[in-house]
């Protein structure tokens, strides 16, 4: 999986949705605000790019 899909896969499942029109939200790009899923740690966002 390359780093260009990845972005086209989000853009792709993002594009219409609530948070797409925050203003904050990154649409087609890596996230540029902390989550939390279920509980567990994630990547911070500037960590996300050098993960794979």
């Amino acid at each position: 999986m390359s780093e260009r899909f990845i972005k086209k896969l989000r853009l792709v499942l993002e594009n219409g949705t609530s948070d797409s029109r925050k203003e904050w939200f990154a649409v087609g790009d890596y996230k540029k605000m902390p989550n939390e899923a279920g509980g567990m740690d994630t990547a911070l966002p500037e960590e996300v790019s050098g993960l794979f």
